[in-house]
């Protein structure tokens, strides 16, 4: 999907009227089709930039050059912490990771005491100027977000930036009743729920015994971070329990703890590392044969390895499987089958994992990747209605299963866990998941499940009964396998809102064009980011 590019204001100098307006359409043309910087999530403001003359018989081609070759030649300022405000307003051309990087950054310096002056700031923040008092500016800021594509992901992730500031008041203090209720109508339906329902029944809140399989301890109810107490205790002084506002912050509050807003705690158990798995690692090979003879042959066939180009689908799942060098006697490539330790399945340690959570700073660059396909499971689970089946329990919206899903992927494939894919995979591991039923029932939120093709016994987790309905459902849609699709080189850039992937023109594989795997997802809601896929010869 091109990005949006907009020029705030055009000057053309031309004999007369119709050549001006011919000039115009020319650079309008031009815009479209050249390549800038700034592409995937990244917003590039450019100051001044000035063309060199054409004739109006110039082509808009001979004009997107022009613009390119005068593009590649300015200085694009990163704009960081450590970037002061007088190089900010020097800069003829400036770079923000996403939208809420802007919005991050202006309201750190804000709060920092010194009014931002400099030119990109109103035209990265609509709403803004020079002349705002502190808390004007945090409302601006704030409603300017309320705009984006991904307010729902965004709003909270600014909001606790600015709880952990300490300037929750200056914040509300500026924002109206009115400000509030709109602001509410961003987040998603499931961070609302939770300011609507008693804590017993609150996602993550304990469930039935009846409904618990042995075994699985039930999940506690949410509670806020502990920045967010005395902000929250401050609403509950000034603001009456039906205020929208306070019902935003009691929203935003409860919301951040399901969301991968910050570092991964310390310690990360084991059995969070290595999933499910590990509930089953002292399970014998034997025994899981038996109890799901078609699940443990499916799996050894067809995901261990990609099928090479002009081998048959029948002749590859028919070939036997090759050991893995370096593995231990008994061990296969096979991720998902077998119960071995997390550093064993290419499961990052739980210092790797903290390191590439993502936090509100994201990644600095796009970054090579072996698993650029991973993303192309978005369409396959919006067919398998995932989305649906999230929305009809708020409990199951608020622990990251797409991010589970990915995990189990990367762990089945045995993607190194230095991999930046492994940042769509991180999860708060303090988040517990719902009780799962004894069986998979063709009834309720279940049946979307039951109607995949998927029985109780071919899974042992949710993640597992996902990951297999779209295994299921690539082989007998697109013809493809999950390791064909998802182990992909390419480039990818991530930031707390953001998924960018960039592939060579080479990587385009028919089978998934025909599904409409590759197709632009834009805006994510379920996942929570904005997802494009760039395909090109040049690196971002």
């Amino acid at each position: 999907m091109p990005a949006e590019r907009t020029i705030r204001r055009l000057r053309v100098r031309a004999p007369d009227e119709a050549l001006a307006r011919r000039a115009r359409l020319l650079v309008e043309d031009a815009l479209r089709t050249a390549s800038l910087p700034g592409q995937g999530g990244a917003v590039v403001l450019v100051r001044r930039l000035r063309l060199p003359p054409f004739s109006g018989t110039a082509t808009p081609q001979s004009v997107a050059l022009a613009l390119e070759a005068r593009c590649r030649a300015l200085a694009v300022l990163p704009v960081t912490a450590a970037t002061s405000e007088d190089d900010v307003a020097a800069a003829a051309a400036v770079r923000f990771r996403d939208p809420l990087h802007a919005r991050l950054e202006l309201g750190a310096r804000v709060l920092g005491g010194a009014a931002p002056h400099a030119w990109c700031w109103p035209l990265a923040v609509p709403g803004y100027h020079a002349g705002l008092g502190a808390g004007e500016a945090l409302r601006a800021i704030a409603m300017s977000i309320a705009g984006l594509p991904e307010a729902a992901a965004a709003l909270p992730l600014w909001l606790d930036g600015i709880a952990a500031r300490g300037a929750v008041p200056r914040l509300f203090a500026a924002l109206s009743e009115g400000d509030a209720v709109c602001l509410l109508a961003v987040l998603p339906p499931a961070a609302l729920s939770r300011t609507q329902r008693p804590a017993a029944a609150l996602p993550g809140a304990a469930r039935p015994a009846a409904d618990v399989p042995a075994g699985v301890p039930a999940a506690p109810a949410p509670e806020a971070a502990p920045r967010w107490r005395e902000p929250l205790r401050w609403a509950g002084r000034h603001f009456g329990p039906s205020d929208a506002r306070r019902q935003l912050l009691q929203a935003c509050a409860l919301w951040i703890p399901g969301t991968v807003a910050g570092g991964m705690p310390e310690a990360i158990p084991q059995a969070m590392r290595n999933g499910a798995d590990a509930r089953h690692a002292a399970e014998p090979a034997e025994v899981r044969r038996k109890r799901d003879p078609a699940a443990e042959a499916s799996a050894t066939r067809q995901d261990a390895e990609p099928r090479p180009p002009g081998v048959p689908l029948s002749r590859a799942a028919d070939r036997p499987r090759r050991g893995v060098a370096g593995a231990r006697p008994g061990e296969t490539a096979g991720g998902a089958a077998d119960g071995a330790a997390g550093s064993q399945r290419g499961v990052p340690e739980p210092d790797a994992m903290r390191r590439m959570t993502v936090t509100q700073e994201g990644t600095a660059a796009a970054r090579p990747t072996s698993a650029a396909g991973l993303l192309f499971l978005l369409r396959v689970m919006e067919s398998l209605c995932l989305p649906e089946w999230l929305a009809a329990d708020a409990a199951w919206a608020s622990v990251q299963l797409p991010a589970r899903i990915f995990g189990r992927v990367l762990r089945r494939l045995r993607v190194d866990d230095g991999d930046p894919a492994w940042l769509l995979a991180a999860f708060d591991p303090a988040v517990a998941l719902p009780a799962v039923p004894f069986r998979i029932s063709g009834e309720g939120q279940w049946a979307m499940l039951a109607a995949a093709g998927m029985r109780a016994a071919q899974a042992r987790t949710v993640e597992d009964a996902w990951l297999n309905a779209c295994r299921r459902r690539l082989r007998m849609g697109a013809r493809i396998g999950l390791a064909d699709l998802v182990r992909r080189p390419g480039l990818l850039a991530i930031t707390a809102t953001h998924a960018d992937v960039w592939m060579a023109i080479g990587q385009t594989d028919l089978r998934i064009r025909r599904a409409g795997l590759d197709l632009d997802p834009g805006w994510v809601p379920w996942l929570g980011r904005v997802v494009h896929f760039h395909y090109g010869d040049a690196a971002p």
